[in-house]
């Protein structure tokens, strides 16, 4: 996924002084695993590049377990 940041956004980032991209950028993995007709767990991985559209933020990646119970 990628959200392009617009001309105003990038003004007031420079006029608070961070460095702003063009983007921010998201590449995500994820599975579900059945580990029972009623229960399921879920893993999720996701990379991100300039996180909140700063070029002088490090990239982020970010990890969640979700199990999953349907009645």
């Amino acid at each position: 996924a990628a959200a392009f940041n617009g001309r105003p956004f990038r003004r007031a980032a420079r006029a608070a002084g961070d460095v702003p991209a063009a983007a921010e950028v998201a590449f995500e993995l994820t599975y579900r695993a059945p580990l029972a007709p009623w229960l399921s767990l879920q893993g999720d991985l996701q990379y991100v590049l300039h996180p909140g559209g700063l070029r002088d933020r490090a990239d982020a990646l970010v990890g969640i377990l979700r199990w999953v119970i349907e009645l």
